[in-house]
């Protein structure tokens, strides 16, 4: 009876490592598509030194436009919506600081990392992000 009893807790013991075996595969088969539906989204800053920010409260979202306080209302894999303040400076002129909503979008990988290609104020779309070679900038539409 013993020797019985320990065949069938052997015998449940490999189902139920089988068992554990074909989710954990069923799982690791749908990784690359939950992945890419979660991976973060990067804003791509080509001020100074060029870095992807992910959420960033200050950051330079053209060369001359430094954008201070910003609250993100929105970050998902495809859009961020944030406002805050632009500082703008160009060609030696400044205007004084206003409020600002920006909304990024048509994210791509790009100089290697996911990030936003498209960026808009008032649903006008202000700049694109484009690669050549290794380097990335924003293009001012």
């Amino acid at each position: 009876m013993n020797r019985l009893l320990g065949r069938a807790s052997a015998f449940l013991a490999i189902v139920g490592l089988y068992v554990g075996l074909a989710a954990a595969m069923s799982i690791a088969g749908n990784a690359p598509a939950a992945q890419a539906a979660t991976a973060k989204v990067f804003i791509y800053n080509e001020a100074g030194k060029p870095r992807a920010l992910y959420r960033p409260v200050q950051f330079y979202f053209t060369e001359n436009d430094l954008g201070a306080g910003f609250h993100w209302s929105k970050w998902t894999s495809t859009t961020a919506v944030g406002t805050g303040t632009d500082h703008s400076c160009a060609q030696g002129q400044c205007r004084p600081p206003h409020r600002v909503t920006l909304t990024y979008g048509e994210p791509k990988v790009m100089c290697g990392l996911r990030t936003f290609t498209l960026l808009e104020s008032g649903n006008k779309p202000i700049a694109t992000l484009s690669q050549v070679g290794s380097i990335c900038m924003w293009q001012f539409v």
